[in-house]
């Protein structure tokens, strides 16, 4: 199977080998391998039961980055901080991609204090056999404008050359 979901965890299978998981809580992305590598970096402190933003991986911040004084937001806002609806598969020749999703009422009634627009977030990430891409769609769903942040804060496992340190 290409994809399944298994205690709040989407796991991705190409039949290259190659694999991802994803976190309904952020959507965030913990685990790419390609030819038996891990491509991403969590951190060993990193706390994965849903209780605070993982550490590592491909985080998604909206609605801010950083912090702002004049919005009662946690840093980088919410969408690190939430669970996301697990939207389904789509495979596409050589591709395995699944989306998620994250709505204005799935906020709590603090967030919806703080960040009053109506909004629909969809997050499509796409596992190849050498590649994974991450696409996503902001839509503003009030009749007034909004502004905000994003981005995909992504964390890569490289490989330290013991030789440089000083």
């Amino acid at each position: 199977m290409p994809a399944h979901e298994s205690n709040k965890v989407v796991t991705l299978q190409h039949p290259s080998g190659a694999s991802a998981q994803i976190h309904l809580f952020g959507a965030t992305v913990t685990s790419w391998v390609v030819k038996d590598t891990e491509r991403l970096f969590v951190s060993k402190q990193a706390i994965l039961d849903g209780s605070k933003a993982i550490r590592g991986g491909i985080p998604l911040v909206f609605p801010i980055f950083g912090t702002k004084p004049q919005i009662a937001l946690p840093q980088h806002g919410f969408a690190r901080n939430s669970y996301w609806d697990y939207l389904g598969i789509l495979t596409d020749n050589d591709e395995v991609a699944v989306r998620f999703a994250l709505k204005d009422n799935q906020l709590t009634k603090e967030q919806r204090q703080a960040w009053p627009h109506s909004f629909r977030l969809v997050y499509t990430v796409t596992l190849t056999a050498n590649n994974l891409k991450t696409y996503l769609n902001v839509k503003n769903e009030d009749s007034d404008t909004m502004e905000f942040n994003t981005l995909l804060h992504t964390y890569f496992r490289v490989k330290v050359n013991t030789s440089w340190a000083a």
